[in-house]
């Protein structure tokens, strides 16, 4: 499955949610984890994730560590500019 990522200034003009979830889609995809075991992992529920990752939702910060963690990416690098789909270190 091909992940569309999208570049830094693409994002101009979404809601900060809709970036979170962009990126938090994308984790997931590049980690080849399910929705569901990538909620197991992270102690919530796949619905909840499915809403953050669509951009419905916000998650709280606390809950978006443990989702990050997860996925092996700290909030400096979730936050920070991405090349070539992935966070630059």
């Amino acid at each position: 499955r091909r992940l569309r990522v999208r570049l830094w200034e693409d994002f101009e003009g979404m809601t900060l949610q809709r970036v979170i979830g962009e990126r938090l889609l994308v984790l997931r995809g590049l980690s080849g984890l399910t929705r569901q075991h990538a909620a197991d992992l992270a102690g919530c529920n796949r619905m909840l994730l499915y809403n953050y990752e669509r951009g419905k939702y916000q998650p709280r910060l606390d809950l978006l560590q443990k989702i990050l963690r997860v996925y092996g990416c700290s909030l400096s690098q979730f936050f920070a500019k991405w090349e070539n789909g992935e966070p630059v270190a």
